[in-house]
């Protein structure tokens, strides 16, 4: 969830360029973690509310989660060129005339032209996913935690061993439902 990851990157490693930012960051520095979580809950109420009215099921929106970007990047991203069109040259005739729609692009670039013309080489994107996944981001293996860090964790679903007590019963009461809606929870006993 949001918040939990949210409540570790304002307290430690969000860059802190506004005052009102500098005063959260004072403010989550001087209570409980508890107490912290309560209050990135209340500051992310207009991200619940915009989240509570999205319609899910527009086909013109693609929904990607993090657990499927964490899971298999390279997969989830090929699902996300194919929603958009992107095709994904692999060899052959697709990646010669993804070759010749790249250089065409660099050439009119050259005389002041842009060009959008969308393909990803399939080399390329294992290269893309590899420099920034997490291992490489972070400097070490997903699971292992550094909350100080803007890469803490890198696993998905790790907000349910923060999300407990007084603020559980909070997000159930306010946003219980959107993880039903978004396929997270099965009902409100959770």
């Amino acid at each position: 969830m949001t918040s939990v990851s949210s409540y570790f990157s304002d307290r430690y490693s969000h860059p802190v360029y506004r005052d009102e930012f500098a005063e959260f960051r004072d403010k989550l520095n001087s209570v409980s973690f508890d107490e912290g979580l309560r209050l990135e809950l209340e500051r992310r109420r207009a991200e619940f509310e915009a989240l509570a009215t999205w319609n899910y099921h527009d086909p013109r929106i693609y929904e990607t989660r993090f657990e499927h970007i964490t899971t298999d990047a390279r997969a989830e991203c090929a699902r996300i060129f194919d929603f958009m069109d992107v095709p994904i040259a692999r060899r052959g005739r697709q990646l010669y005339a993804g070759l010749i729609r790249l250089a065409a692009k660099k050439a009119l670039k050259r005389v002041g032209i842009r060009v959008r013309t969308p393909v990803i080489l399939h080399q390329w994107l294992g290269v893309i996913i590899d420099r920034k996944s997490f291992t490489k981001l972070a400097g070490r293996q997903k699971g292992t935690e550094d909350p100080r860090n803007h890469y803490r964790k890198g696993i998905a679903g790790d907000w349910m061993n923060h999300l407990a007590g007084a603020n559980k019963a909070l997000f159930k009461e306010q946003w219980g439902r959107l993880l039903i809606d978004l396929g997270y929870e099965q009902d409100l006993d959770w």
